[in-house]
């Protein structure tokens, strides 16, 4: 699968082009983010789940030069976030089972890890401009195919097709 989700409500339009696809012991995305009139890249979100949706690794590098690394740790998430120049830190999120970023591929893991149902969960929330970890609360309310996103109390209306969400209140839009 692959296509192109523009991202709405920043200072400057982005379209996020995604290639995702199943492996043998799980499924992958790659999203590369551009702004729509430059065609340099700001930011890399790489998602690797196993089948059962659960968390393998999340990386993600911006234009800056700083990444951030997610992997399963002891009774949670293992966030480590590198910064030009060398510096390194970690953090342990006990509890934590998904990562939270600002591609849509995020809404689309929580949904495939809750197994289509209603429910919540606790994720790491990482993101630019400083990447430092949060621990955020994440939502799904089911209304037939499109749901309500709860995400840290915020609520966003979510129109989903039969393969990944299609839109999202003020969030992204599947580009068509």
């Amino acid at each position: 699968m692959r296509g192109d989700y523009r991202i709405l409500g920043g200072p400057h339009p982005l379209v996020e082009s995604f290639v995702a696809a199943p492996g043998p012991m799980g499924w992958r995305y790659v999203g590369r983010v551009r702004q729509t009139n430059d065609p340099s890249e700001t930011l890399l979100v790489d998602y690797t789940v196993d089948a059962r949706w659960n968390l393998v690794r999340f990386r993600a590098l911006d234009d800056e030069g700083n990444e951030a690394v997610v992997v399963p740790g002891e009774g949670g998430l293992q966030v480590v976030v590198r910064r030009p120049g060398g510096s390194e830190r970690t953090w342990a999120f006990d509890g934590a089972t998904a990562v939270w970023s600002p591609s849509p591929c995020s809404l689309l893991l929580v949904d495939r890890l809750l197994g289509g149902r209603e429910g919540s969960l606790e994720a790491v929330r990482l993101g630019p401009p400083a990447w430092d970890p949060e621990r955020w609360t994440i939502a799904l309310e089911r209304h037939g195919r499109n749901l309500d996103l709860i995400v840290d109390g915020r609520r966003l209306e979510v129109r989903r097709g039969p393969e990944q969400p299609i839109s999202a209140e003020a969030w992204f839009e599947l580009d068509a």
